[in-house]
């Protein structure tokens, strides 16, 4: 696996049993960022810079919902949400967002 981020290059290598890193312009201050008894055979990058923005209906006030805001997609309008509640309790059938 090989990957990409800010100033570095990642990459796996069977061989070795090991990921990498180093500067992917010089090559410079390579390292050894894990050793492993088995080959590594994928290599993510999780990283806020590298997460596709999206409109998220629960950010404001957890989207009018009492207790549980639920993100689901929607296939016409990117994503929606429904509310839902803890156990012991069920949601109001007047507004659908209130938990009695």
């Amino acid at each position: 696996a090989i990957t990409l981020m800010d100033d570095y290059i990642y990459w796996t290598d069977w061989n070795k049993k090991a990921m990498f890193k180093a500067q992917k312009f010089t090559g410079e201050c390579l390292t050894v960022l894990r050793n492993t008894t088995h080959r590594p055979y994928d290599l993510k990058v999780y990283h806020p810079l590298r997460q596709i923005k999206y409109y998220n209906p629960c950010n404001m006030e957890n989207g009018g919902c009492s207790h549980l805001c639920l993100i689901a997609p929607d296939h016409r309008k990117g994503v929606t949400f429904t509310c839902a509640c803890p156990d012991q309790f069920t949601l109001d059938e007047n507004d659908s967002k209130t938990c009695v």
